[in-house]
């Protein structure tokens, strides 16, 4: 018996280098607030993940790419240039805060992006650059189901949190955020359940979509706690052109 090759740990594949492809939102995580030892210091930290439209890898499985942000809309912020370039415009002062810009609403949004490689022990897929949509360029339906989570009382699933890779699941778990709404332990959750069939999820997605415009229905009357937003001194419009 041979020795096997070794692996790279799972199936995943990397997207191609290049660009610009079709991208579409199909993930939102926050992630909490995470120390970094390498700036020694902690930050609150969310994931946003995409797949590439009318691309598949060797399984005809999408290919999928995500990127990490400190959680902040300061001038300088990548998160803040990379969703204004994402949206073609600037924000103005009445997109933050409540009844403006709302993070569930980057689900199901398309953009261009360019993909880089990494090359070390292993080669990673980096979102190098995003920008708009061209004029008239259709948005694709997208294949993987939508996840939002957010750790916010009013927004907290332990259902989407069951559904999420032990490896993130583990990060958050981390997070004063999480231990705050597990009274201060990391909460035992139920199995990983398997990805439902395509047309479940997409009845799945079109109710998380109409609960979260209620939602922000009732913060507009007064009634109700607003959804997790970016942090800054003001807020979001979604007027130009979400």
């Amino acid at each position: 018996m041979y020795l096997p090759q070794p692996t790279s740990g799972g199936d995943f594949e990397l997207p191609p280098a290049g660009g610009p492809y079709v991208a579409i939102c199909t993930r939102f995580i926050d992630l909490g607030t995470q120390f970094s030892e390498h700036y020694n210091k902690s930050a609150h930290k969310v994931m946003i993940g995409w797949e590439l439209a009318d691309m598949a890898d060797s399984q005809n499985r999408p290919y999928t790419i995500a990127k990490r942000y400190t959680f902040s809309m300061h001038q300088k912020a990548v998160l803040r240039k990379d969703l204004e370039a994402w949206r073609g415009a600037p924000f103005v002062e009445s997109d933050f805060g409540p009844g403006g810009f709302t993070c569930a609403k980057l689900l199901g949004k398309a953009c261009q992006m360019i993909v880089s490689h990494t090359d070390g022990e292993r080669t990673y897929a980096n979102v190098a650059a995003i920008m708009a949509m061209g004029k008239g360029m259709p948005t694709p339906e997208p294949i993987s189901p939508l996840e939002y989570f957010a750790l916010t009382p009013e927004e907290f699933s332990p259902q989407v949190f069951a559904s999420l890779s032990d490896g993130i699941k583990r990060i958050i778990e981390q997070s004063p955020e999480y231990r705050q709404l597990n009274g201060g332990r990391v909460a035992p959750t139920p199995p990983r359940q398997q990805a439902p069939q395509q047309y479940a999820q997409r009845q799945q997605t079109q109710q998380r979509a109409q609960t979260w415009t209620q939602q922000e229905q009732r913060v507009a009357q007064g009634n109700g706690t607003p959804p997790l937003q970016a942090h800054h001194s003001a807020d979001l419009n979604d007027e130009i052109p979400w």
